[in-house]
């Protein structure tokens, strides 16, 4: 023991006591000058030699103390002096507890790094900040509690008993690798973290704290209720999996968060790697790093179980990427996500009688067992694209209600008018996989009106307007196979010009023509069950043209006087639509474009209606029509939604059959008011059911 420039040194590289205890100083003689202690006015102090020195006693002066070789040992805190002090180990020097100690003492870790050794039975919990460039070292049976500041950059040791993470003050967020012995364990309690890689220990992880392994790991015991975080790859896609090894492993509803390039079955990956038994449950939440999707046979394998594989993985959240579902599945010991469905077992039927077996013939290959699952938003997609290319189609019937607008009392043209039409519909359909249903509500309004007309002869008749429209269409779709659901929306607008000529303007019998062309843009938006929500636009023009022939099959005289006038009206119209949504990456990386732009709908059909005016509005212009208008529709594309190239359609649309029945009427000199209700039916489930009220004003 030596003392210089008011620095007290502990030295020697062997005991000094009587035995092979330690060499003991009191701490208790240390005391500021001129005080009583035999110590005075010391305000370092070193330990150093590879002797062992014991504290005993306790003070209350700040005595800093560095230990730089050897072993200090202590049996209470206060032998330390002042908590203030801060503590100092270097070159793998020991500091050495006998007794439970608690202190917020902080402790720096210098080159060479500084050990722990906790006695059996007996625990040492430091709250105070441990910093410094060295590696900590747990030795001893009993147990080392962090919970400050854990702020060292080398490594962690345990050569002995327990090394616990306590983050219940903010603290234990601890970014090293553990490096651990046999019988050695590592524990993470209250909202600790750990961020490194671990080789090897027992490795216990509560509710609230969370492991993000860098590297792959080798552990012992796994009892896991918390979260073990695969930390993410560098680039994408993910050129190396990492591997986690267990001994066993004992789930306890905790999380395992792994990195997948969610492809075929020779996808990188994430993997856990259990040599002996599994029990419990544990949660597997699965990030995609980079892949685009496809098909799987068996199934990319991300748990292997050479023990008894008694514990269950279960998906946490939705695994997607491209058009496919992936879903956690397990065969024989292992588990592999799997982009295939595979329905279960059909229970045994009581055998038939038997019968004298015919000649066998040569078996065919057996169909592949399964379904592949297709994402719902691909469905939701196509809704929008669908929806957004159709909500503003029109027939001429549809913007201008009665057609005849001559002033009955005066023979006046009605040049300038202006008509309002608003539809609510419902649509139902399925996708070309088979596996998703969808259904879909809509509203539209459209408002226009004529601005000019042009007759050569008197007779006949051009009209040119101009119109534009809101609407809005809501959709969900559901898979079958997973019972998972995608919402999808488009909300726009469109403006555009119509032109019409009829043949016979005073009694509109004969030919007519119609055309028009409009511009739309729409707000899309797709959010599938339990992942993010997407949005982009769309935008694109619409065109038709449409031609018919109104012939007049007769009249009578009703039994009140009516006079009705029956009327039939062949139609025909092509429609092209050129609404495009923009190519989309969605925030997982699938690659999502549409399909089906360039659509031509043709429309062939037929109307008949009655053309009635009570005998009590003689002199008036009040008039009424009701109709029915059958129709045969054929598309020409089916709209569907590419993901990372895999391609989805809607079914049963290509042609499809419609009735039509409603009223049309003129109040007066000046209005007009119509209605209607449609329902179209197509293929495999599909159907499309609107009413419509319209009304014009001329003036």
């Amino acid at each position: 023991m030596t003392g210089s420039t008011n620095t007290l040194v502990l030295g020697g590289d062997t005991t000094q006591s009587q035995g092979t205890g330690p060499t003991v100083f009191d701490v208790a003689q240390l005391s500021a000058t001129g005080g009583n202690g035999q110590f005075q006015g010391f305000s370092t102090f070193h330990k150093t030699g590879t002797s062992t020195w014991q504290l005993t006693e306790t003070t209350a002066q700040l005595t800093p103390w560095t230990v730089s070789n050897g072993t200090l040992s202590i049996i209470t805190d206060e032998s330390l002096g002042d908590a203030s002090g801060n503590l100092t180990l270097l070159n793998n020097a020991t500091l050495a507890t006998g007794a439970d100690i608690s202190t917020v003492r902080n402790v720096m870790l210098g080159q060479g790094g500084g050990k722990f050794d906790v006695s059996p039975s007996t625990t040492l919990a430091l709250a105070g900040m441990i910093s410094g460039p060295g590696s900590l070292t747990k030795a001893g049976d009993g147990t080392l509690t962090l919970s400050g500041n854990t702020l060292w950059t080398g490594d962690t040791h345990i050569d002995g008993g327990e090394l616990v993470l306590d983050g219940s003050n903010g603290g234990a967020q601890l970014v090293s690798n553990v490096i651990g012995q046999d019988n050695t364990a590592l524990s993470l309690r209250n909202g600790a973290t750990l961020t490194g890689w671990i080789d090897p220990t027992d490795v216990s992880i509560d509710t609230t704290s969370r492991w993000n392994m860098t590297a792959d790991s080798l552990v012992d015991e796994v009892n896991l209720a918390g979260t073990i975080n695969f930390a993410a790859p560098s680039s994408l896609p993910m050129n190396a999996g990492r591997t986690l090894t267990a001994t066993s492993w004992h789930g306890q509803d905790g999380t395992v968060v792994l990195n997948t390039v969610l492809g075929d079955d020779a996808s990188t990956t994430d993997k856990i790697v259990v040599n002996g038994d599994t029990s419990g449950n544990t949660f597997m939440k699965v990030n995609n790093a980079g892949g685009g999707g496809a098909q799987t046979v068996e199934g990319i394998r991300v748990v292997e179980v050479h023990g008894a594989s008694d514990g269950t993985f279960t998906k946490s959240g939705r695994i997607v990427a491209g058009a496919y579902d992936y879903s956690l599945v397990k065969k024989g010991t292992d588990w592999f996500l799997t982009s295939l469905y595979v329905p279960p077992p059909v229970g045994p039927e009581t055998p038939a009688v038997p019968v004298t077996p015919a000649v066998p013939v040569t078996p065919r290959t057996p169909d592949e067992p399964g379904i592949r699952v297709v994402r719902p938003e691909s469905a939701s997609y196509t809704a929008n694209l669908a929806a957004a290319n159709t909500m503003f189609i029109t027939r001429l019937h549809d913007r201008l209600g009665e057609p005849q607008y001559t002033d009955a009392l005066t023979g006046e043209k009605k040049v300038t008018s202006m008509w309002l039409r608003q539809v609510g519909g419902h649509n139902r359909w399925k996708d070309s996989s088979g596996q998703m249903s969808t259904q879909s509500n809509r509203y539209v309004i459209q408002l226009g009106g004529d601005i000019a007309q042009w007759s050569t002869d008197g007779l006949q008749r051009l009209h040119l307007g101009v119109m534009a429209g809101y609407g809005n269409d809501d959709s969900n779709s559901r898979s079958h196979v997973t019972g998972y659901r995608a919402d999808g929306s488009v909300s726009g607008y469109s403006a555009g010009l119509y032109a019409t000529w009829y043949q016979n303007d005073e009694t509109r019998q004969g030919l007519y023509l119609d055309s028009w062309a409009q511009y739309g843009w729409f707000n899309n938006n797709v959010k599938g069950q339990n992942i993010q929500g997407e949005s982009y636009d769309s935008s694109g023009i619409t065109a038709s043209l449409e031609a018919g022939y109104t012939h007049k099959l007769g009249e009578f005289t009703g039994s009140k006087g009516s006079l009705n006038e029956w009327y039939i009206q062949p139609q025909a119209q092509a429609v092209w639509m050129g609404v495009r949504a923009d190519d989309h990456r969605e925030s997982n990386g699938t690659r999502v474009s549409a399909e089906g732009e360039g659509n031509l709908q043709t429309r062939l059909g037929i109307r008949t209606y009655l053309k009635g005016h009570s005998k009590i509005d003689d002199g008036k212009a009040r008039t009424f029509q009701p109709f029915v208008e059958v129709n045969w529709l054929h598309n020409t594309h089916d709209f569907g939604t590419k993901m990372d190239g895999v391609s989805v359609y809607q079914d049963g649309a290509r042609n499809l059959g419609e009735i039509k029945t409603g009223v049309e009427g003129k109040l007066n000199d000046h209005l007009n008011l119509w209605g209607n209700v449609g329902v179209q039916v197509g293929d495999k489930g599909y159907s499309d059911s609107s009413a419509m009220v319209g009304m014009k004003y001329s003036f």
